[in-house]
């Protein structure tokens, strides 16, 4: 008898474990056909511009990328979310899910915005002023992956 109280309390707190670890927020659209398409364009565009890793010599150490290079990389990210912001902009979406559809996608005009800010801020080589603007893009970011993550978006959370 003990024993299967053992077992039956280990399976409950596995499966409370689980559920916490996979917390999502509520879904906020429930247009099936859109969220099917939105995952296919993201899983298709997203992947390519993603930050990627530097690679490190020997010693850890991170070769000096020229700033102006730097800020060309990331006006081009932002073209291209906003080229892929428009083509989710284009996709088909019910009545009612129009609006929550809509506020997302001004978020990422919001994070891409910024970016543009970062970039020219990188150009000006001055640490604090492109600091304190990269974190304004936490926000917009944020709001961006809630959305995904709560309507099973995955694929397009930056």
């Amino acid at each position: 008898m003990a024993k299967r109280l053992v077992v039956a309390l280990t399976a409950a707190a596995a499966l409370l474990g689980t559920a916490a670890c996979d917390s999502r927020p509520s879904p906020t659209i429930h247009d099936a056909a859109f969220i099917r398409e939105a995952t296919a364009l993201c899983a298709r565009e997203l992947p390519a511009l993603r930050a990627k890793r530097k690679d490190t010599d020997l010693f850890g150490g991170t070769p000096k990328t020229d700033r102006n290079d730097i800020a060309t990389q990331v006006e081009h990210v932002a073209d291209q979310l906003d080229r892929v912001s428009g083509e989710l902009g284009a996709l088909a979406v019910k009545p009612d899910d129009q609006g929550e559809v809509a506020a997302w996608l001004e978020e990422w005009a919001n994070y891409t915005g910024i970016g543009r800010q970062y970039a020219a801020a990188v150009r000006t080589e001055k640490a604090s002023v492109y600091t304190s603007i990269a974190a304004q893009g936490n926000g917009p970011v944020g709001r961006i992956a809630r959305f995904a993550r709560a309507n099973r978006i995955d694929d397009c959370v930056l």
